[in-house]
């Protein structure tokens, strides 16, 4: 039982991360999109 609900939790913590992870690289992408563009309309 113990056994589970930590694998549970691991597995959680693990997605949490790369969800973080990827909402940081896209944010990033964005942020540098946005800025080429301003760059590139003047």
């Amino acid at each position: 039982m113990e056994q589970s609900t930590r694998d549970r939790a691991s597995k959680a913590a693990a997605l949490f991360l790369w969800a973080v992870v990827i909402i940081a690289l896209g944010y990033g992408v964005v942020r540098t999109a946005i800025q080429a563009a301003a760059l590139f309309t003047g």
